[in-house]
């Protein structure tokens, strides 16, 4: 886990967007997926799983923010 893309990907995730593309916005995938991952594995990001698997169009966005 990278601290420093933690800390961008808080504020890209702010307002819940698709796991893929909001995580591109922060830098190549390779590098801040594993991130990612580890946000979603702690609760810090959550995702909506009602419907589907996770996946690259899947909503994620911060515990108790927007949406």
């Amino acid at each position: 886990m990278n601290p420093d893309y933690s800390f961008a990907l808080l504020r890209a995730f702010a307002r819940p967007g698709p796991l893929l593309a909001t995580a591109e916005r922060v830098g190549d995938r390779i590098a801040v997926l594993p991130t990612v991952f580890h946000l979603l594995w702690t609760g810090t990001l959550t995702a909506d799983l009602s419907g589907e698997r996770l996946a690259g169009t899947t909503l994620v966005g911060v515990r108790g923010g927007e949406g």
